[in-house]
C-alpha cells in the first residue's frame, strides 16, 4: 500500500504493501518471540489490502518505512477502531526491539502514547529506514489494518484538512435534521420527522465509527465504544425503514411492500433490543452480533431493491431521488458488509466511502426536501388565493342578498304600508294630531323606502343623490354640513351605487351609534386625474378599530371598495369621532351591472 504523502517539496516516505507480513496467533507471545518468528522462521504473510473478516486471534505486523532526509515519521494505521495496538522498533543492527507506542480505543485518550481518533505511531529520525512491529489486537469485531506514512508536519496538515471534511459533513447533517424538524412542524408531513430521525441515527452512528467519539463522548469510557457501535447500526437501519414507507407512501400505494416494510421494522428493532440486552449481560460476543445484523441489513437491502423497483412505475420522481440518494449508499453500505467479512479487499481513504455517502445522500434528499417545501408553499398559497376567492363570492352573494331583500322590502313599504298610511291619513281629518303624527309617519316610511331602493341615483347626479340623500335626515336632530363638487355624466353608475351605499352605510352608523352631533359630508372630484374622494366624518364618541365591532357594516363599507377599485380607510378613537375615507379612479369600472 504506498504512503500517502501531502507536501510536493518533501520525499514521500515508501510504504509498499509487500514491506509488510504478518501472522496471527490465538496464545499471548512475548514481542521478541513474534519478532522472530516473523524473520528467522519466515511464517509471514504478505500484508496485502489489510482486510481479514472476524477472528478471535492477536495480529502481529512487521512493517519497513523509509523516508529519506524528512525527519521524523508519522505510521498512520487508517482504522480507528483498532480496540489495542502496540508498537515496537527494530534495533538498526537487528539487536531487539524498543518500545515505542500503545494505542487504540480500548483505552482512554491520556492513556495512549498519542492521542488521536484513531492508532498513530510516531517514529524517531534517526535512520533512513525503520522497522516496526505491531501487535494489534481486534478481537472484539472485523479487523483490517491499513497502514500509512508521512513526515510528521505533514500529518499533521493532513488531519486538520481531514478534520475539515469531517466537520463539513457533520454540520450538513446536523443542518439537514433541523430542517427536517422545522418542516415537519410547519407541515405536518411525516416523511420530514423520519428523515430527521434517520439522519440523526446515521449521524450518531458516523461520529462513532469515524473515531471522533473516542475523543470526546467517550474518552472516559473507551470500554463503551465497540458495544455502542455495533447498536448503533441498527437504528439507521430501522429509521430508514420508516423513512422509505413515508417517502414512497406505501400505505396508499402498496399495501404487501407496506406489510413487508413494518415487518422488516419489527424484526430491526426486536434485533436492536437483542443486542443491546444480549451484550449487556455479556451472553453475546461482538462477532456473533454483527454477523447477525449484517444479515438483517442484508435483508433491508434487497427489501430497498424490491420497493425501488415497485414503486418506478408508480412514483417516478419520487422513486428517483431515493434511488440518487439511497443508491450510492447502499451500495457502499454493501462493499463495507462484504469487507468485514473479508471477502473483498479494504479501500483506504482518508475519509472513509460510508462518510462520503451518506454526504450526497443528505444533499441529494436536501434538495428534494427543498423542492418539497416550495411545492407545499405553492400549494399553500394556492389554497389561500381560492379561500380569499370563496370569501369574496360569499360576501358579494351576501351584498347581492342583501339588496334584493331592501328592494323587496322598500316595495312592501311605497306599495303597501305607505299607500294604507296616506288613505288613512286623508279619511281622518281629526283630530289635526293624529293626522300630523301620521303624516310624520308617512314621511319616515317614504325615507326608509329610498334609502333601501335609491331609485335617484340612476336618474340623478351622484353629488344630487346624497344631498337627496342627506335632506332625509332632516328630521334627525344632527346637523349635516355638505361639501358636494359637481358630479360628471360619464361616470360609470356602478361608481356612483357603491359610493352611494358607503355614504349611507356610515351615515346610519354615525346618526345611530355615535351620537354626533355634526356630521361633515365631502365629495371631491378631479376632471384631470380622472380621480374621486368621499369623506365623511363626525364629532361622535368614536370607538377602538383594534376591538370586536358587531354588524357587518364596515364589512360591507371595505367590499363595496373593492368592487370598485378603490381604497377605503377608516380612523376612529375613544372619545375622538370616526373619520372614513373613499378615494380610487373613476376608469376602474367600465360598466354597471345593476345590483
Amino acid at each position: 500500500m504506498m504512503a500517502l504523502g501531502m507536501g510536493e517539496a518533501l520525499p514521500v516516505p515508501s510504504l509498499e504493501a509487500e514491506d509488510a507480513i504478518w501472522f496471527s496467533t490465538e496464545e499471548v507471545l512475548e514481542p521478541e518471540e513474534a519478532w522472530k518468528r516473523l524473520t528467522e522462521e519466515g511464517i509471514g504473510k504478505p500484508l496485502g489490502a489489510g482486510a481479514f473478516g472476524f477472528s478471535t486471534e492477536l495480529y502481529w505486523v512487521l512493517v519497513e518505512v523509509c523516508g529519506a532526509g524528512v525527519g521524523p515519521l508519522v505510521l498512520d494505521i487508517r482504522n480507528p477502531h483498532i480496540d489495542h495496538l502496540d508498537a515496537w522498533l527494530v534495533a538498526a543492527d537487528g539487536s531487539g526491539l524498543q518500545y515505542l507506542a500503545s494505542t487504540g480505543d480500548a483505552l482512554r485518550p491520556l492513556q495512549r502514547t498519542t492521542p488521536n481518533r484513531r492508532p498513530v505511531v510516531q517514529l524517531p529520525a534517526t535512520a533512513e529506514c525503520h522497522q516496526v512491529l505491531l501487535r494489534v489486537d481486534k478481537r472484539m469485531a472485523s479487523v483490517s489494518i491499513p497502514l500509512a506514512a508521512m513526515p510528521v508536519r505533514e500529518f499533521e496538515v493532513f488531519e486538520l484538512r481531514v478534520d475539515a471534511i469531517h466537520g463539513g459533513i457533520f454540520a450538513v447533517f446536523l443542518l439537514v435534521i433541523a430542517l427536517g424538524i422545522v418542516g415537519f412542524v410547519q407541515f405536518r408531513e411525516p416523511r420530514f420527522a423520519s428523515y430527521s430521525v434517520y439522519a440523526t441515527a446515521r449521524w450518531f452512528y458516523l461520529f462513532l465509527a469515524s473515531g471522533y467519539a473516542n475523543m470526546t463522548l467517550l474518552a472516559a469510557h473507551p470500554e463503551w465504544t465497540n458495544p455502542l457501535r455495533v447498536a448503533a447500526v441498527l437504528p439507521p437501519l430501522l429509521a430508514l425503514l420508516w423513512f422509505t414507507g413515508d417517502h414512497f407512501e406505501l400505505g396508499k400505494r402498496s399495501g404487501r411492500l407496506h406489510r413487508q416494510n413494518r415487518t422488516i421494522m419489527l424484526v430491526t428493532g426486536l434485533s436492536f433490543v437483542v443486542v443491546v440486552v444480549g451484550r449487556g449481560l455479556g451472553v453475546m460476543t461482538v462477532p456473533f452480533v454483527l454477523k447477525g445484523m449484517y444479515l438483517i441489513s442484508g435483508m433491508s437491502l434487497l427489501h430497498f431493491a424490491a420497493v425501488v423497483w415497485t414503486m418506478w412505475r408508480k412514483a417516478s420522481r419520487a422513486t428517483g431521488y431515493f434511488v440518487a440518494a439511497f443508491g450510492g449508499s447502499m451500495g457502499v453500505v454493501g462493499y463495507v458488509l462484504l469487507e468485514e467479512l473479508g471477502v473483498l479487499p479494504f479501500l483506504d481513504f482518508a475519509v472513509p466511502l460510508v462518510l462520503w455517502a451518506a454526504l450526497v445522500e443528505v444533499v441529494v434528499l436536501l434538495i428534494g426536501a427543498i423542492q418539497l417545501v416550495i411545492h407545499r408553499l405553492t400549494e399553500r398559497q394556492a389554497l389561500l388565493i381560492q379561500l380569499e376567492q370563496m370569501e369574496s363570492q360569499k360576501m358579494q352573494a351576501f351584498v347581492e342578498g342583501l339588496e334584493e331583500e331592501r328592494l323587496r322590502v322598500a316595495r312592501e313599504l311605497h306599495d303597501g304600508v305607505g299607500a294604507d298610511l296616506a288613505l288613512i291619513s286623508h279619511q281622518i281629518q281629526q283630530p289635526p294630531a293624529l293626522v300630523t303624527a301620521l303624516q310624520k309617519v308617512i314621511r319616515s316610511v317614504r325615507r326608509l323606502s329610498s334609502e333601501l331602493n335609491p331609485t335617484g341615483i340612476q336618474r340623478l347626479p351622484l353629488d344630487a343623490s346624497l344631498r337627496q340623500l342627506a335632506e332625509s335626515y332632516a328630521v334627525v336632530p344632527v346637523q349635516l354640513h355638505l361639501m358636494l363638487d359637481p358630479w360628471p355624466a360619464d361616470v360609470p353608475g356602478r361608481i356612483e351605487f357603491e359610493c352611494y351605499r358607503i355614504a349611507q352605510e356610515a351615515l346610519q352608523n354615525a346618526v345611530k351609534h355615535s351620537g354626533a352631533s355634526q356630521i361633515f359630508l365631502s365629495l371631491h372630484h378631479d376632471a384631470d386625474e380622472r380621480t374621486f374622494s368621499l369623506t365623511i366624518e363626525d364629532d361622535g364618541v368614536g370607538f377602538d378599530p383594534s376591538g370586536e365591532t358587531t354588524g357587518q357594516g364596515l364589512n360591507n363599507m371595505q367590499f363595496r371598495a373593492n368592487i370598485i377599485g378603490a381604497e377605503w380607510s377608516m380612523e376612529s378613537a375613544l372619545g375622538k369621532g370616526t373619520f372614513l375615507s373613499l378615494s380610487g379612479s373613476i376608469d376602474a369600472v367600465s360598466d354597471y351591472n345593476s345590483p
